[in-house]
């Protein structure tokens, strides 16, 4: 048999491409619709980060509160103060600014607490709410700073001492979502009087 020769320079056609079936084209269609919507989720949700970065920007903050506070704008201060609190209760130096300028500004101490929507049952007309010990309890600590405050102003430190000592124990097994900010004050003020106690000794 003689061998078939090749043709030189001579290709075979490409193959002919498969039309992808309707089921097929659809299913892709909705994978991509599914990943823009993804992509948009997670961009809106940066957008939202971006938005914070200004609360968290602690450094920022404090410096604006002390130029604030030099420039005697307590008000001023109070509120960079509260936004600061508000991200972290438990910074010492947004705490520690913010009862001096509201000292300063004669501004009433406000807790920063989340905002929560009140239920939306109804009740009837006759009915009266119940207050259990534990709520009585959680709500006597307000007060009780008010009280260990105005007598450290007044300069009866003895008797501020032993209200925020009070305080102090009360907060620790408290059910009140500010008992934490409660604690950290009394404890800042006990130290701030066993420091003045000391250097009163000769």
């Amino acid at each position: 048999m003689v061998a078939e020769k090749s043709v030189p320079g001579h290709r075979l056609p490409p193959p002919k491409e498969k039309s992808s079936s309707p089921i097929l084209s659809k299913y892709l269609k909705k994978v991509r619709e599914s990943h823009k919507g993804t992509v948009g989720s997670f961009e809106a949700l940066l957008s939202r980060i971006e938005g914070v970065r200004g609360v968290r920007n602690r450094e920022t903050l404090l410096r604006r509160a002390e130029e604030a506070m030099k420039a005697k704008r307590y008000a001023d201060a109070v509120g960079i103060y509260l936004k600061l609190l508000r991200a972290n209760p438990w910074d010492k130096d947004a705490l520690k600014g913010y009862q001096k300028a509201c000292r300063l500004s004669r501004h009433r101490l406000v807790m920063p607490t989340p905002k929560i929507k009140p239920s939306r049952t109804a009740h009837s007309k006759m009915a009266r709410p119940r207050t259990s010990a534990q709520e009585r309890a959680t709500s006597a600590l307000q007060p009780l700073y008010e009280q260990a405050e105005q007598a450290y102003k007044s300069g009866n430190f003895k008797k501020a001492e032993l209200l925020y000592m009070q305080l102090l124990s009360e907060a620790v097994g408290s059910t009140d979502p500010k008992s934490s900010i409660y604690y950290r004050l009394a404890k800042e003020r006990i130290k701030e009087l066993s420091q003045k106690a000391k250097e009163k000794q000769p």
